[in-house]
């Protein structure tokens, strides 16, 4: 079901919301003293370029006209200081501008990923990864550059046009009407070409993410690529793509090529009547050419801010999307969480219990459990065995408290896991995936994420027991040698031996494999295999296994079809009872063997 955050992921702008806009400006009170010191920076160097026409004007009226160069002389080291303290204005306010800005970006960086990480299961399913890193980098970054540059830019140019048409109206009103007399027509022109420019550069953007989004997957599936011969096909593909870019960024330079020089023009025609009127005056001796010419350089500095006002809109818009998509994730309360009395689960003995569970991945459509009720004593090892999509992962899901039942209860040592403490409970749990995700860095560094604090002893054990230590002492670098990224430099069945040994040196009370042995050979399964009996040691475990000749010895056997349990029991009594299991053991013996399956099984 589609939610606020899927239909707002495309927007590139929102309208303007005050109640979002203030909340943005929220982050900034942690640095109320760099922003009050920006804000004198900032009307500091308004001043300086108030006066600057000024000056000029009096330079020209009372020193040259009167032919008085001490005038002149002390106006330009008026300037020369002036420029001076604009030039220190402008370096310290841009650095502390700069400075505060990194600060936003790490402070909201840093709140949208603590908080991503606490964030339930189900917020992440069918969320593309890359949307949700788009919004700690790209969303972050919108809101970055309104609160840097475009909030700054936008006090600067609303004070510097109400300024500069103050010093204009003092200088001379008609003037001054007759410079505003262009607006109008300037408003027209931005009315109609902005959103065009707007629109047109969001292409340009859409397309780049296509361009981006062809040329990861060529990487990553090169092999394949090759393979089939596809080379061809793929680049005529991309040059479908790259051509779509081609044509959205000419019309949108064409178009921005076209507004800004009219904006120019605009501009020009509103300076042309000012100097054409205002020579008249000149001439009739109303005015002196100091006030001409200091009135002309204000309109000639009055248009820059309106054009810069009008980019700094637009960037408010797309901060507002952004801000809107960031605080939507901040506002997602985690589903799983601890209970207010939630309790500390210390040297548990490994009891599982499944109490007529029933759960679905979406409540409201349907259950992939029905009724789901079995028991692990300690030290006991069950086995999950069905076809694709039974619900056995589903099972493992709601023991790691990755989601809560729909119905039923999950009991661990007696005590129901919503009341258990979730960091308490994961602590007891070790789990070995399928597809054991290995993180960049070095060997030891892997094996430490089961337990940080272990010792180097703690290490060498549990590298021993699970054979990790056989292909580490062939590294020149060891335990420190580098993986890369997802292991790269690991074959599968070392990636494997390596999350096994992660798990081990947790010591956990409880054991879970996800079809830990199905994507190695048959020499790394037997190694795996050794490796299992030292995790099995001790330890519940709950296998779920795709090679049933891998789970021969467990003490129980659940057998899953649609959501629930059809059979259990031994792996013997199983085949004694010629049921599913009996079937599915039947047929994966005939796949393995051309021999007479069943006559070996009788």
């Amino acid at each position: 079901m589609a939610d606020k955050y899927d239909l707002d992921e495309e927007l590139e702008e929102k309208p303007f919301d005050l109640k979002l806009f203030l909340r943005m400006m929220g982050y900034f009170k942690t640095y109320g003293k760099e922003i009050s010191t920006v804000a004198f920076l900032l009307i500091l160097n308004l001043v300086v370029g108030l006066l600057d026409p000024i000056l000029i004007k009096i330079a020209i009226d009372d020193g040259i006209m009167k032919k008085n160069a001490l005038v002149v002389t002390r106006i330009g080291i008026a300037l020369l200081v002036l420029y001076g303290i604009s030039f220190v204005a402008n370096y310290y306010r841009i650095r502390l501008i700069n400075r505060t800005t990194q600060g936003l970006i790490y402070d909201i960086r840093k709140q949208l990923f603590e908080h991503i990480q606490t964030l339930s299961f189900r917020f992440f399913d069918g969320r593309p990864v890359g949307k949700i890193m788009s919004r700690v980098t790209n969303d972050v970054q919108a809101i970055s550059n309104l609160m840097g540059s475009g909030i700054a830019t936008m006090i600067t140019d609303v004070l510097m046009l109400l300024g500069i048409l103050g010093v204009m109206f003092y200088l001379n009103f008609k003037l001054t009407f007759m410079a505003i007399s262009v607006i109008p027509l300037l408003l027209i022109l931005l009315t109609q070409l902005k959103p065009r420019s707007e629109k047109a550069w969001t292409e340009t953007r859409k397309t780049m993410a296509n361009i981006n989004a062809n040329v990861n997957e060529t990487l990553q599936g090169i092999k394949v690529i090759q393979a089939f011969s596809r080379q061809k096909h793929n680049i005529e593909k991309f040059e479908k793509i790259n051509m779509e870019n081609y044509k959205s960024n000419v019309k949108a330079i064409i178009i921005e090529l076209f507004m800004w020089p009219s904006v120019e023009l605009i501009g020009m025609l509103g300076t042309c009547v000012v100097v054409w009127f205002g020579a008249r005056q000149v001439i009739s001796g109303e005015y002196s050419i100091g006030t001409i010419i200091a009135f002309t350089n204000y309109v000639w500095r009055f248009w820059a801010p309106l054009s810069a006002i009008s980019r700094v809109y637009s960037q408010i818009l797309s901060a507002m999307a952004s801000a809107d998509r960031i605080f939507h994730i901040l506002d997602t309360s985690p589903e799983i969480k601890d209970a207010p009395d939630a309790i500390e689960l210390d040297d548990i003995e490994g009891r599982i219990e499944f109490r007529n569970v029933t759960f679905g991945y979406n409540p409201d459509e349907r259950m992939v459990l029905h009724n789901i009720s079995f028991t692990a004593e300690p030290g006991q090892i069950i086995a999950l065995v069905g076809p694709t999509g039974a619900g056995k992962t589903s099972i493992i899901n709601l023991l790691m408290r990755f989601y809560d039942p729909v119905e039923g209860s999950i009991l661990v040592d007696g005590h129901d896991i919503r009341d258990i403490k979730i960091s308490s409970l994961r602590r007891q749990v070790g789990m070995v995936l399928q597809d054991s995700f290995i993180f960049s860095g070095t060997i030891r560094e892997n094996i430490l994420f089961g337990k940080l604090d272990a010792t180097e002893e703690e290490i060498i054990e549990v590298s021993k027991a699970t054979k990790v230590l056989d292909y580490v002492e062939r590294f020149p670098q060891g335990f420190d040698t580098e993986v890369e990224e997802r292991g790269a430099r690991l074959s599968a069945g070392q990636r494997q031996l390596l999350a096994f040994a992660r798990a081990l040196i947790a010591q956990p009370r409880i054991l879970i494999l996800d079809e830990a042995t199905s994507n190695v050979d048959t020499e790394t399964e037997k190694h795996i295999q050794e490796a299992i009996k030292t995790l099995f040691s001790g330890r519940t475990s709950i296998v779920i296994a795709h090679r049933l000749s891998t789970i021969e010895h467990a003490d129980k056997i659940l057998v899953i079809d649609e959501g629930k349990i059809v059979e259990e029991g031994t792996h013997t009594e199983l085949l004694e009872k010629k049921g599913v299991y009996y079937n599915l053991y039947l047929k994966q013996f005939r796949d393995d063997d051309d021999t007479d399956a069943e006559s070996i099984i009788v």
